[in-house]
């Protein structure tokens, strides 16, 4: 009998509604709306994805580090 290991991987990618509860802002529509928009017209561009009208991919990981990025500007 062979035992095999598996090893997690972390999803990179997440569809916009599932980016939007994974951060917790189900319930701030409007804010992540202002927060996306602003991501993927900065920088941060590379993370958004629209590979057609109805579906937007978003880097969770260089959304992350957007997020920190602001938070560390906001009092400057």
């Amino acid at each position: 009998m062979e035992i095999l290991t598996t090893t997690p991987i972390k999803q990179r990618w997440m569809e916009k509604s599932h980016a939007q509860k994974n951060f917790g802002l189900e319930d701030r529509q409007s804010t992540f709306q202002k927060l996306l928009k602003e991501f993927k017209e900065g920088e941060y561009s590379d993370g958004y994805l629209s590979p057609t009208y109805k579906v937007v991919l978003i880097d969770i990981d260089m959304f992350e580090e957007f997020l920190r990025d602001r938070e560390e500007r906001k009092f400057r």
